[in-house]
């Protein structure tokens, strides 16, 4: 008797617990046959009682160590390894020495030095991190917080097999081994001071795609990319720019990340990193249309926010100034879009992508920004137009008559290329004043060619109801309009460039109107200036339906994911062999064969490239065919696909050309889907259509250019964001489409991702056959070294994959796949499952005490910088708590953890039910982990085959399925915002001249106090007469603020009842007793016309509206009366250790200076620093004012005058005891004036 068994891999029908659940590898199938079938029932609810299998732990990944011996980890997809210490230099000692000098205290001019030492350390070493080669290191912590290493001197090494020694290592250990195979990183000469001269606790984001172990992956294929987001208004520079909200407070507009450069920059990196083949991108720059109508429509760029100050330069868009351009409009208190690309960022964009290899081709864009309540007229006579609508609708008010060509007219414009200058890096305009379509393009023509040119240019792309527009002469106006555009931008570029334009899918092979088909486009590409056929390639690839019954799976086809379904569809299926007449023939898969009666079906197929690029193309006005051919020639001019994507949701190949944005009137959902987002199906299109067109079977040379049909280079993936991932889309504070990412077109964040199909395949190594496996993990690793059974259980477990041993190897498979066969108790056998007389079958439940109630999963969250978290699933009424655990070290974000909880917990109910039966020899074709649809009597269901034990019949033992379990919908977000150390501005600072303030400060320096907002660490405040002089280095920021309202003058000595009203840019103020105000707390130095005021206070509230107000005001303190009163927005600084002295010699007294403050770690020419022009007076040398005057005339007719001295030293006691001297000499000037007119008469 010969048995075969289904390995189940795994189960939540199970008691508590964190060990895999019920899971047996195929390799054991002989050995455990017996026993297995025996309790396979009692194990998928029960759980295993004397199995343990350990995986890859979870705690092992983030705690640096130095082994020897340690195992190497491996990596798949993305993860976070702290690694192994692997060569460490001896520490290197730096002494620094820092020389100050000062004036002599109490007045006296004697000089005096102090001698500053401090011993700073330094490390070189390296870190061992994993298996490579890796793609890169994407991001580095240490001691648990983002680290910037790109002023650090590190070495990355990925782990090749032809990588030499580090030469550090080799000149320090005078041999070195090339640790080939190994990725490793070398920090040289590290700075230890910030981790308290210790190593710190570093750990490293890894990137590895599985590609080496699939040609076909999607890192391998992608040769060309679309950049978005087209809007935004530095996204695309290199060089950094921030928003100088005042203050001292500065916002990064394009360096929200931490590697230390823009966000372009970092993303341009990660895409380079994990698309090896990439040789092109198409850059899209957006202007905004105000209108739908196409003879009103105005073409402007945008900016988010009309007053914005930015560093180191102001925006300019489209040739024109911020102040010039258009307000996009708002919604939720934000930004509708962000604003339109500066030039010089553009410019710098071309040049990082053509610096790094890359063909650039240029796609103006419009996005069309008209708000959810606008009142204009509709191109078809509706009230209002749609929201946000898709630049396609822009069409003439009406069609086939003088106005409508007279409204394109109106959207193309008159700008020429003589209109416009390119000059000192900027491109201006002094043409016509409209805002057109051809300024619009022209534009962007001298731009690319003061970038130095660009390989391609298109000529706008999805203007479909502009194109489609005649005159009143049946002439297609805005077509003859484009190709005079096209010979303009020819002009500016040169012969080199190739120009085209992206025509939607709807419409670049004809247009089908009322009164005929028409190969309108045809002049356009047959036209000498266009050097390509530019097809926005968004046809449907799928029909794919949930459930068993419909077309594409009774064909043969089981699932949406299959790379060969797809295929399958690129040249046949949906608008192509068969198109849908009605929503209602959709619903019912009733299909129309597309036919033609002159045999050129091609003529009504929007996916018959094929036909059309090989054949002549004859007109069919009034549904006749042309005897005369268009002016296109068969064969002539190669394709590429100006746009191609698929977006990651649920049934996304059905419609690739949809997408969900809650804001757009367009937003919609594929057909049949669930709108769960699936980052699989993009992937598996995209792969199916790079594999197909790079077939030379299926894409023929051209005898005319010798070129292929259709350029495979050129496929230009929609899309790649120039925001890096994670931090878009996590920062969704920062950028208001965020949301849209999870199931939208992108591909970052998804390129590098492992899925499972590929991930089982190189766990499993030779005989694995995985292909139906469906899903992706952003990363798994393997800790150290463990076999594939260990490998693959939790993997198995989790995402509930089946396996079995089939044709000599081990197939993987998902649970509730599609039945192979359908019976009924009268196809079983007669005899009973033990043998004897009896019912044909046996049915068995679990009682409900024994399933679990809460399903805990433990993983790694991918959007939680890679910890360990906790997944939870809970049946909402259970009495009591039965919990199944399953830990996996796998990286996912926290929304595909939920589901895979929730299916599992869903899973236990499902299970719980087991069915034993016989079938005759006849059903010989049954395999374990096939499911079958058995009707019991009580209507049918799905069981899945665990094992067959052959004799005389087959006994089957099988347990219950439910496929809608399996598939659980992975919810959107699940990113958190990670912590961004972003790039420090200028600081604000306040040279103040003060009496001296404490005992030992210098008397002659004045005091210095900066803020910034990100703090940069330090600041430092370099003195720039000759060359710069460091002048002091202030390790902490300072509470300052301005006046809210004007603060009149005071009396000195006494309490002023009155209030003081401050705004602070940072810190807060505490509320103090008077004796501890009279011992110094609290003191402000209040900014006026006449110098500095000392000023003290008692109680400090702050209000809602987060001013402070002061009161118990001490007024004139440190002999400063003289200059009380302020104005309002004066400067306010809190005297705390913040405040500090810089190194000052006396002979700079008077001496109008520029002093120049910014981050400690950048040089005084960067552009984070800001500089001011100050003179030092010396103010705490000077005597202070005499007090208490009085003058009484004697009975001989003199007057006399007396006073009370007060000194600057040791004399502002509240004591009441006479006050030292404090200066070499007593002297005292005395003016008498008269009081009539103030003439000086003594």
């Amino acid at each position: 008797m010969a048995q075969l068994i289904l390995t189940a891999a795994g189960s939540a029908a199970a008691s508590a617990g964190k060990a895999g659940l019920g899971t047996l590898l195929a390799r054991t199938v002989a050995s455990t046959a017996a026993a297995y079938a025996a309790g396979a029932a009692e194990r998928l609810i029960f759980g295993p009682r004397k199995r343990t299998v350990e995986g890859p732990r979870l705690e092992s990944f983030q705690i640096q160590s130095s082994t020897e011996g340690a195992g190497i980890p491996r990596v798949y997809g993305r993860a976070r390894l702290a690694g192994q210490l692997i060569w460490a230099a001896q520490f290197r000692e730096t002494l620094a020495e820092t020389t100050e000098s000062s004036g002599g205290k109490g007045g006296r001019l004697s000089a005096s030095k102090t001698t500053v030492r401090e011993y700073l350390y330094s490390l070189s070493f390296a870190v061992g991190l994993c298996e490579g080669p890796i793609d890169r290191v994407a991001r580095v912590f240490a001691d648990g917080k983002p680290f910037d290493i790109s002023k650090r001197n590190v070495r990355v090494y990925r782990g090749t097999e032809d990588q030499t020694p580090d030469d550090l290592i080799a000149a320090t250990e005078g041999s070195a081994p090339a640790f080939r195979g190994l990725a490793y990183v070398v920090f040289e000469n590290l700075p230890l001071k910030d981790f308290g001269n210790r190593i710190p606790q570093l750990s490293f984001e890894i990137e590895k795609s599985l590609g080496e172990t699939d040609p076909d992956a999607l890192e391998n294929a992608l040769s060309a990319v679309t950049v978005i987001p087209g809007s935004g208004e530095f996204v695309y520079g290199t060089t950094r720019v921030a928003r100088d909200a005042g203050e001292g407070v500065t916002l990064p507009e394009n360096a929200n990340n931490n590697d230390g450069v823009t966000d372009f920059s970092a993303s341009l990196a990660g895409l380079l990193a994990a698309a090896p083949n990439l040789a092109a991108a198409s850059l899209v720059v957006s202007w905004f249309g105000d209108d739908l109508r196409a003879g009103l429509c105005a073409l402007r760029p945008g900016v988010e926010i009309a007053d914005k100050s930015t560093m180191p330069a102001p925006w300019r868009g489209g040739g024109v100034p911020r102040e010039a351009a258009r307000l996009v409009s708002r919604i939720g208190g934000r930004a509708a879009f962000g604003g339109t690309p500066d030039d010089r960022g553009v410019v710098e964009a071309i040049a990082a992508m053509k610096a790094k290899g890359l063909a650039v081709m240029m796609h103006p864009f419009i996005l069309m920004d008209i708000p959810p309540t606008n009142n204009l007229s509709a191109p078809d006579g509706a009230p209002s137009q749609p929201a946000f609508p898709w630049r396609g609708r822009i069409t003439p008010v009406s069609d086939k008559s003088a106005a409508a060509a007279a409204e394109v007219a109106a959207f193309f414009g008159t700008a020429a290329p003589s209109h416009f200058t390119a000059a000192n890096g900027a491109v201006g305009y002094h043409g016509p004043a409209e805002w057109s379509f051809r300024r619009m393009i022209l534009h962007y023509a001298h731009l690319c060619a003061l970038a130095g040119g660009v390989e391609a240019f298109l000529l706008g792309s999805e203007l479909r109801g502009l194109l489609k527009t005649r005159d009143g002469a049946g002439n297609f106006v805005a077509v003859a309009a484009m190709r005079a555009l096209a010979a303009d931008v020819r002009a500016v570029l040169g012969p080199a460039t190739k120009i085209s334009y992206g025509a939607d899918w709807s419409e670049w092979q004809g247009l089908t109107a009322a009164d005929g088909k028409y190969f309108h486009l045809d002049p356009l590409w047959a036209d000498d200036n266009i050097g390509f056929i530019g097809i926005d390639q968004y046809a449907p690839l799928s029909d794919w339906r949930d459930g068993f019954d419909h077309a594409d799976l009774a064909a043969g086809w089981n699932s949406r994911h299959d790379r060969a379904y797809i295929a399958a569809n690129i040249e046949g299926g949906e608008n192509f062999d068969w198109f849908y007449a009605s929503d209602a023939d959709r619903a019912a898969q009733v299909r129309t064969p597309i036919t033609d009666v002159h045999g050129e079906a091609f003529v009504w197929r929007a996916k018959d490239i094929r036909g059309f690029w090989e054949n002549a193309h004859h007109d069919r006005p009034d549904w006749t065919r042309s005897p005369a051919p268009t002016p296109f020639v068969p064969r002539s001019k190669p394709i590429r696909f100006t746009e191609i994507g698929v977006p990651a949701i649920d049934k996304g190949a059905n419609a690739p050309n949809v997408f969900f944005d809650a804001k757009s009137s367009e937003s919609q959902l594929p057909p049949f889907s669930s709108g769960a987002r699936d980052d699989l199906i993009q992937r598996r299109a995209l792969e199916a259509v790079h594999a197909y067109w790079r077939d030379p079977a299926k894409n023929p040379l051209s005898s005319v250019y010798g070129g292929r049909m259709i350029d495979a280079d050129r496929l230009y993936v929609y899309a790649f964001d120039a925001r890096p991932f994670p931090f878009f889309p996590a920062r969704g504070d920062i950028w208001g489409d965020a949301e849209n990412w999870a199931r939208g077109h992108w591909l970052n964040g998804r390129l590098t991702r492992a899925p499972l199909d590929a991930l089982l395949t190189a766990l499993g190594g030779a005989g694995v056959e995985a292909s139906a496996v469906a899903g992706a993990l952003a990363g798994y690793v393997i800790d150290r070294p463990l076999s594939p059974r260990q490998a693959i259980d939790p993997i198995a477990d989790v995402f509930q994959i089946d396996m079995a041993e089939r044709e000599g190897g081990l197939s993987f498979f998902p649970r509730g796949g599609a039945p192979v066969a359908a019976f009924t108790p009268e196809d079983f056998a007669l005899a009973d499952v033990s043998g004897g007389a009896g019912p044909a079958f046996t049915l068995r439940f679990a009682q409900n005490s024994d399933l679990p109630t809460a399903v805990r999963l433990s993983y790694i969250d991918e959007g939680g910088d890679y910890r360990p978290a906790v997944a939870e699933a809970r049946l909402p009424y259970a009495d009591e708590t039965r919990e199944a655990g399953f830990e996996i070290a796998a990286a996912m974000d926290e929304a595909q953890a939920g589901a895979r909880a929730r299916s599992l917990l869903a899973d236990a109910s499902v299970m719980r039910e087991t069915l034993s039966f016989a079938l005759p020899p006849s059903a010989l074709a049954l395999e374990p982990g096939d499911a079958v649809r058995l009707d019991l009597g009580a209507g049918a269901r799905d069981y899945r085959i665990l094992s067959i034990e052959d004799g005389a019949d087959r006994r089957i033992e099988a347990v219950r399925v439910s496929p809608a379990v399996y598939d659980a919908p992975i919810a959107t977000g699940g990113y958190r915002p990670p912590v961004i150390n972003a790039a420090p501005g200028q600081p604000v600072f306040e040279l103040m001249n003060l009496p001296m303030m404490r005992e030992g400060d210098d008397p002659a320096a004045p005091y210095v106090a900066a803020f910034a907002d990100p703090w940069p660490g330090a600041v430092a405040l370099y003195r720039l007469a000759g060359a710069p002089v460091l002048a002091a280095t202030l390790p902490a920021r300072a509470v300052m603020g301005r006046l809210e309202a004007p603060l009149p003058p005071g009396w000195a000595g006494r309490l002023d009842r009155r209030t003081m009203r401050v705004r602070l840019s940072f810190g807060a103020l505490a509320s103090r007793s008077l004796d501890e105000a009279l011992a110094g707390a609290n003191t402000l130095a209040v900014e006026t016309a006449a110098g500095w005021e000392i000023v003290q206070f008692t109680d400090a509230d702050l209000g809602a509206d987060g001013v402070w107000t002061l009161t118990g005001l001490l007024r004139g303190q440190s002999g400063t009366d003289a200059a009380a009163g302020a104005a309002a927005g004066a400067r306010v600084v809190l005297m705390t250790p913040a405040v500090e002295q810089p190194a000052f010699a006396l002979d700079l007294k008077g001496l109008a200076l520029d002093w120049s403050a910014g981050p400690a770690d950048d040089p005084v020419s960067a552009p984070t620093f800001r500089t001011r022009t100050v003179t030092a007076t010396a103010r705490g040398l000077a005597p202070l004012s005499p007090a208490h005057l009085r003058a009484a005339k004697r009975a001989n007719g003199d007057i006399a005058v007396t006073w009370i001295r007060r000194t600057r030293i040791g004399g502002d006691s509240w004591t009441g005891e006479d006050v030292p001297l404090g200066e070499a000499f007593e002297r005292y000037r005395i003016e008498i004036r008269r009081a009539a007119d103030g003439a000086l008469l003594r």
